[in-house]
């Protein structure tokens, strides 16, 4: 079936959508979930994001990095700034702390408060 067809499919359908509707839709280029009787379509990671992924896990992992930190700007910039620690467990790293308000508290590898929003200011 066609993209086309596909999105016609999708939105020619009536009602709740049920198990049924669901395992007959036909493969898409997206992730399709079933909720409460509503489709959510999300589109993949690009061959280019998970491929980015890869690498700087790879680089982090040969510059025998046991952690490191991501800070984000949202839509607003430093205002919306998140942040995330990540450790290296068991040979893939995870996300251990995570600041939606911009302050990025830590209670290892050592104690750390850090509003990350006031740095980028340089305050």
């Amino acid at each position: 079936m066609s993209a086309d067809a596909t999105y016609e499919a999708v939105f020619a359908h009536a009602g709740p959508w049920t198990e049924d509707d669901y395992f007959a839709l036909p493969e898409v280029p997206s992730r399709v979930e079933l909720v409460d009787g509503a489709l959510l379509v999300t589109p993949l990671s690009s061959l280019t994001h998970q491929r980015l992924i890869y690498e700087t896990t790879r680089v982090l992992r040969e510059a025998c990095t046991d952690s490191w930190w991501e800070a984000l700007p949202g839509a607003k910039g430093i205002d919306e700034l998140t942040a995330s620690a990540y450790e290296l467990v068991d040979g893939s790293y995870r996300e251990y702390a995570s600041a939606r308000d911009g302050v990025l508290r830590l209670d290892h590898p050592w104690p750390l408060v850090a509003d990350l929003r006031a740095l980028a200011r340089g305050c």
